[in-house]
């Protein structure tokens, strides 16, 4: 009897120092995975990049970096403004001192802008500057903006641009003279802000 007692009191210590260890293993190693209570936790941050914004100096949707007219803006793919494919048709009758109109159209695609302006010694239109904001048709007749009999002298100017949005514009000058002699005519291209350019070709 006296041997079995010792026997499970010695079964019971060895028991509990089993238990005793394997708890303060356990709280090592707890303490050892937990920060100190003074540091910073650590924290794992995704590194930060700037990218730059693309420049667009003239607005038209294509990147300077991309852009061959970046100080002008255009629909073309490469940033450059195609032709607006614009024509003004003029028809006269002359003699010795005067010369009168018989035919003015403008044959522009329907949504251009044109600005028809008269200058010199009387006023040939019922006012100096008109202007269409919108066409509306292929061809548009400028002849009701001038009075009838529409017969003038030497020395005044009709001036036509023809322009559209981020498009190559039209510019048309008519000036009158004498001596049996059609009027004399300057054709240039205007650029999307209205600059007189010499045509290409």
């Amino acid at each position: 009897m006296h041997h079995a007692a010792a026997s499970r009191a010695s079964y019971c210590r060895t028991a509990w120092l089993a238990l005793l260890f394997a708890v303060i293993g356990t709280t090592s190693a707890i303490a050892l995975a937990a920060p100190a209570r003074g540091d910073a936790p650590l924290r794992t941050q995704a590194a930060q990049f700037e990218y730059p914004v693309p420049t667009d100096t003239d607005g038209d949707g294509v990147v300077d970096d991309f852009d061959f007219c970046r100080l002008e803006p255009g629909d073309l793919r490469n940033g450059c403004p195609s032709e607006l494919n614009a024509e003004v048709r003029g028809r006269w009758q002359v003699n010795r001192l005067l010369t009168k109109i018989t035919r003015l159209t403008v044959v522009t695609p329907i949504g251009s802008r044109i600005e028809l302006r008269c200058s010199g010694r009387i006023k040939i239109c019922g006012k100096r500057e008109h202007v269409i904001y919108r066409t509306t048709h292929r061809f548009t007749s400028l002849l009701r903006y001038f009075k009838k009999p529409r017969i003038y002298r030497a020395h005044l100017n009709i001036l036509i641009k023809v322009t559209k949005s981020e498009k190559v514009g039209y510019y048309k000058r008519y000036k009158t003279r004498t001596g049996r002699k059609a009027p004399t005519v300057t054709e240039r291209c205007l650029s999307p802000a209205g600059r007189v350019l010499p045509c290409d070709g």
